[in-house]
């Protein structure tokens, strides 16, 4: 860590580069108020609460207004749920779905805009104990994430992972 990213927790506030100056500021901002509570006693720790908003900020930045993923669900679910699905999203709403194999799902809310994404890892709900996310490089999405259930939930795990990302014109 460079002595120009230091932070009294040992969080690295380093923002990735062409976050514009306020958005990184916000976002170290943020970092500092989780950690100098002295931690989250959410499922996320401060630092990869800090990670999801870093991730969350370049998404912001780089997001196309219409878009095309490619997901999968991980769950104790019925097949129609954790098929593979196309979600087609403009503007911030979803315009279409269909499974990978081109059949029309039997349900139009099948997967979420991304944004709604990071709102599910950020804020699981109370049976969840822990979260695991990663987030591709240059957009920011989640490529995947996993809740962990807390002891007492049976069947509890719940995963989504984004196999495909296209931005479309």
């Amino acid at each position: 860590m460079r002595s120009d990213d230091f932070s009294p927790s040992g969080v690295d506030l380093s923002m990735p580069p062409g976050l514009p100056p306020t958005r990184s500021a916000l976002i170290a901002l943020a970092a500092l108020q989780l950690t100098a509570c002295g931690g989250a006693d959410g499922p996320l720790s401060p630092s990869d609460e800090v990670e999801v908003l870093v991730a969350q900020a370049r998404w912001a930045q780089q997001r196309p207004v219409h878009y095309r993923y490619e997901s999968t669900v991980g769950c104790f679910c019925p097949p129609e749920f954790t098929q593979a699905i196309v979600a087609e999203v403009r503007n911030g709403v979803v315009v279409a779905t269909r499974y990978a194999n081109g059949q029309p799902t039997p349900f139009p809310s099948a997967r979420l805009p991304i944004d709604s994404l990071f709102a599910q890892i950020l804020k699981p709900g109370d049976h969840v104990e822990r979260v695991e996310a990663t987030f591709d490089a240059r957009y920011g999405y989640p490529r995947q994430f996993r809740y962990f259930p807390k002891p007492t939930i049976a069947d509890g795990e719940y995963s989504v992972t984004i196999t495909r990302f296209e931005p479309l014109p």
